[in-house]
């Protein structure tokens, strides 16, 4: 069953479109991430990605988008939230599938101002945003805040 696309335009590169199809949770079956690059005209898997819950656009280096996925790479059996920084060609863990997952994301952005800050709406929790914490072991997002808070005032 599929729920509903996300289809994104990259901000840096006009004709450069990706799509994705947010899955249903207990389908066995893996959604690809596509893209075009002219502009919709045709679109074609990206071979890097096995299965593509959420994507985003975020700050890069160079006039390059990063991009953020939330889905699964390389025969990984949980979904994760990764980063890649050349396009989608690799992709890097930034989440830990055994401690940190968002069975209630619903949809995700990457900050364009600055650089390794996303956005997560779930289902029931509100948005948190996450920032990049490098170690030397394990470079994850660390969501330090909620801004659910904040939404609840104007109203």
């Amino acid at each position: 069953m599929i729920l509903r696309p996300i289809i994104l335009s990259n901000p840096l590169k006009p004709g450069d479109v990706w799509l994705s199809f947010q899955r249903n949770p207990e389908d066995i079956q893996r959604n690809p991430l596509y893209r075009s690059i002219d502009g919709g005209q045709t679109f074609s898997k990206v071979k890097s990605v096995d299965s593509s819950e959420l994507v985003a656009f975020g700050k890069g280096d160079n006039n390059i988008p990063a991009i953020y996925l939330f889905g699964r790479v390389n025969g990984a059996q949980k979904d994760t939230l990764y980063k890649s920084e050349d396009m989608g060609k690799t992709w890097k863990a930034i989440s830990d599938p055994q401690t940190l997952q968002f069975p209630a994301a619903y949809w995700m952005e990457g900050d364009m101002r600055q650089k390794n800050i996303i956005y997560v709406a779930t289902i029931g929790r509100g948005v948190m945003v996450g920032e990049l914490q490098y170690s030397q072991t394990f470079n994850v997002f660390t969501f330090t805040k909620s801004v659910v808070d904040n939404i609840m005032k104007l109203f």
